[in-house]
């Protein structure tokens, strides 16, 4: 993957190179007007020029390299910028961002018929980052104040702590308003909270601000470049490629001083060279009129990690830049209004943050990671990665997690109803009204259809709406028709079973569907579809999980053998009904120590995630080669998987008594 600032070098290599064209061409014009000036003179001076027609000889041959030179490099910028889009990971989802566009329709000014069209782009609000992480000195002695009021009051365990921890919180606020007292308070949090009375609160020290050293607006989370296509009647008509977009790039406020970071704001030239704008000329010189126009860009010049950790800090940007609304970022609730009316107000907070309690904004978050709210389906959605702690110990890393609404169940409840409501209504409806249809008779079992149901349908769209500022964005999942999937690859609930009648091992998979509270199946069972294992199998185990960190779940099956030794299988590409497509292995796991031997017939494996990597567990029973043994059960986790799910190097195993269950 070519990074960003090899495409800068490149498009600076390639301005240099033009501006070098516009100096020969303009020494060039310059010593055609001296020999002109000169061959009007009387009498001629020859030796003047001879001397000019010789320097502008030289200067025509610097003129036809520097062009060599500046195709070159801007052929090579080109070539770079065109190739972003097929670097990127397919496996991973992009998130497109919307944009405003103005456009301007005239005459082409390249000398062919017909016109053009010029096509600028200016960020949407949630592109917009107007908060400055760095304090003044005076938020910083506001903040210390601040906390060590809260800390003497809730050290000393007062009646009234929490209304005098309010009034702190408001005299915070009042200074600085909400948002920007929220990341004060957040950038001064004492490192050995909880407090503690005859303890000083540990105050971090920030870098201090200097005075006039503001930050200004900037863009972010925009693409490496625009691609601009006009459309007639579904047929393209033509399209236009961006400059390299700077990072970063200033958004305001705009100015009238010439040449200054945010002068693409108002002049075309700035904004084409910023790659803000850009001129559509048609492949056949026409009129352009009814047309449509479509600009897309991508960030291939991050790694996906890279890329999520920077929406991760917009996003926390969002939520502590000053807004004039007190709002600056939030989940939107279902019910809320989108018009003004006489009741209410269109996405109005019901709570002003200036009254919100400071342990609203420095206390526990009302959400978390794997809480199933509304905050941590969207996170999962996104990919947003956790912060960088501030300190050990930190657990304020989840960066939706105190957001108003963030413990909203809309989603959880939404769900619930489909599953209450599906007898009485697809349920029915597929029942009594489609009946005889392919895959619907009489007696056909509706436990896909039910899943689709409840695991897609959506009336209020399958994710929460987030809110930038007063502008709501709906975030709806879209992909190409071709790789749809029409159920999750991982089952609720699946069984293996071991077959040893007649000497000759034979295992089988069985899958099933739609638990119900009491995990209970509910949606049938598929299979039973024969599992790949070694006829001398003695012992079986599977587990299921995404063990290669794609997104796509992987069935894990462990087997011990009557040879002493255990052996595990993956099985990947599960399809819509939960039977693997491919498996990989057999791969084998360390034999036992000198002197131990294996006990067959005791397996298990688990797939799980250990300090965010995904990890293989595998459980067996060992014993002693002594009379009498008493065998013990060996735990391995493997964390360094190779691709094709082989053990790489893992961490040792660890052994416990059989007779401990909790151990084992």
């Amino acid at each position: 993957m070519s990074t960003y600032a090899e495409h800068t070098a490149r498009r600076d290599q390639s301005r240099a190179a033009a501006r070098e064209v516009e100096r020969v061409e303009e020494a060039l014009r310059a010593a055609r007007d001296e020999l002109a000036r000169l061959l009007t003179q009387v009498p001629p001076n020859a030796r003047a020029i001879l001397a000019v027609q010789r320097r502008i000889s030289q200067l025509t041959i610097q003129l036809g390299a520097a062009r060599a030179a500046a195709g070159a490099t801007r052929h090579a910028y080109e070539a770079g910028l065109d190739a972003l889009p097929a670097s990127l990971d397919p496996a991973v989802p992009l998130l497109l961002l919307p944009v405003r566009l103005e456009t301007r329709i005239r005459a082409r000014t390249d000398g062919a018929a017909g016109d053009e069209l010029v096509v600028r782009v200016y960020p949407d609000d949630v592109h917009l980052d107007a908060h400055d992480p760095r304090l003044t000195a005076a938020e910083v002695q506001l903040g210390r104040h601040y906390w060590r009021q809260r800390w003497a009051v809730e050290a000393g365990a007062a009646p009234d702590a929490e209304q005098q921890s309010l009034a702190a919180w408001r005299q915070l606020t009042g200074r600085l308003g909400p948002a920007r007292a929220a990341w004060v308070a957040r950038v001064l949090t004492p490192a050995n909270l909880p407090p503690t009375a005859g303890a000083e609160p540990d105050l971090p020290d920030p870098p201090v601000r200097q005075p006039g050293d503001e930050r200004a607006v900037l863009a972010a989370a925009l693409p490496d470049r625009w691609v601009v296509r006009v459309w007639r009647g579904g047929a393209r008509l033509g399209e236009a490629r961006g400059e390299l977009i700077p990072r970063p790039l200033v958004a305001g406020p705009p100015t009238d001083e010439a040449g200054s970071p945010q002068s693409w704001l108002t002049e075309l030239p700035a904004a084409i060279d910023a790659g803000m704008a850009v001129v559509v000329r048609p492949d056949t010189p026409t009129a352009i009129d009814r047309v449509d126009v479509t600009a897309f860009g991508v960030r291939a010049t991050d790694t996906a990690a890279e890329a999520a950790g920077h929406l991760r800090d917009l996003l926390d940007a969002h939520q502590f830049a000053p807004r004039l609304g007190g709002v600056g970022l939030d989940l939107v609730p279902q019910g809320t209004p989108t018009n003004n009316t006489p009741a209410a107000r269109a996405l109005a907070r019901t709570d002003p943050s200036s009254g919100r309690s400071a342990a609203a904004w420095t206390g526990r978050p009302v959400a978390a990671r794997g809480d199933g709210s509304d905050a941590d389906l969207l996170a999962a959605a996104l990919g947003l990665p956790d912060r960088d702690p501030r300190h050990p110990g930190d657990s304020d890393r989840f960066v939706l997690g105190r957001l108003e609404h963030a413990a909203g169940a809309d989603q959880r409840d939404v769900a619930a109803m489909a599953a209450v409501t599906w007898p009485a209504s697809w349920g029915y409806f597929l029942r009594q009204f489609l009946s005889g249809v392919e895959g619907i008779e009489a007696d056909a079992d509706l436990g896909g259809w039910r899943r689709f149901v409840l695991d897609t349908v959506r009336g209020r769209g399958p994710l929460p709406a987030l809110r930038v500022g007063d502008q709501p964005y709906g975030v709806l999942p879209v992909l190409p028709s071709d790789r749809w999937r029409p159920w999750p690859d991982q089952p609720e609930l699946f069984a293996v079973t071991l077959n040893l009648a007649g000497g000759i091992a034979e295992a089988w998979l069985l899958v099933s569907w739609d638990l119900d509270a009491r995990g209970a199946w509910t949606g049938g069972w598929v299979g039973p579809a024969p599992l790949p294992i070694d006829a001398g199998t003695d012992g079986l185990a599977a587990g299921a999980g995404d063990l290669d960190g794609d997104g796509h779940a992987e069935l894990v099956v462990l087997t011990t053998r009557r040879a002493g030794d255990a052996v595990y299988q993956v099985g990947q590409r599960l399809d819509e009904d939960g039977v693997p497509g491919l498996w990989t292995g057999p791969h084998p796991l360390p034999p036992p120590a000198p002197g131990r031997t294996l006990i067959g017939g005791a397996a298990g494996v688990a797939v799980a995630s250990l300090k965010g990597r995904p990890s293989l567990v595998t459980v067996t029973q060992e014993q002693a080669v002594l009379p009498f043994p008493a065998p013990s059960t060996v735990v391995r986790v493997v964390t360094d998987l190779a691709p094709t799910a082989a053990a790489g190097a893992g961490r040792p195993r660890s052994r416990c008594p059989a007779a401990v269950p909790a151990c084992g």
